[in-house]
């Protein structure tokens, strides 16, 4: 059996640099006790009757933590996928992968906070569409397993969809 441990990356109101250096203390803590993997949740909006506080950037801290671990997977647990473009997202992944010396576990999800949504200009009820649109395009997210084995991966794709359009876009 493998355990894991939410690496808490609150951030909450008052949130000072002492506090958010705790990212990197608590993932070499983690690691040394011999937890199997850090996972980050992603929430950038506050749910009153839920939770009372928004996360730091899941990828940006999952990056700092590899800095600082050797061998502890990263993962996120769930990266909402409709809030990304897939370009910019696969470019992310690729870099988190490459620098956490292959770490890096990626779990998605559609999401589910209308005022998420709304705060990025996106409708609740296009989620799933466009969580699909993500996820079944052959263009740079997936399938992203056969390209993160490779040194160099490299693509360019023109597709469009109904949200994404890509015109020759490469990332490398």
């Amino acid at each position: 059996m493998r355990f894991g441990v939410y690496l808490p990356t609150f951030a909450w109101a008052d949130l000072t640099f002492e506090q958010a250096a705790r990212v990197k203390i608590f993932a070499r803590k983690a690691e040394d006790l011999g937890f199997d993997a850090l996972w980050v949740a992603e929430h950038f909006l506050v749910a009153p009757g839920l939770y009372s506080t928004v996360w730091m950037s899941p990828l940006l801290c999952l990056a700092h933590a590899a800095s600082v671990t050797r061998h502890i997977r990263l993962a996120t647990g769930l990266l909402i996928l409709p809030y990304y473009h897939p370009v910019t997202l696969a470019r992310e992944i690729q870099t988190l992968h490459h620098l956490s010396n292959g770490r890096f576990v990626l779990g998605v999800g559609p999401g589910w906070d209308e005022h998420e949504f709304e705060s990025l200009g996106m409708r609740l009820a296009e989620r799933g569409r466009r969580t699909d649109e993500i996820r079944q395009r052959p263009g740079p997210l997936l399938p992203l397993r056969a390209r993160l084995h490779r040194p160099a991966p490299r693509f360019s794709r023109a597709v469009g969809g109904r949200w994404i359009e890509d015109r020759d876009r490469a990332v490398a």
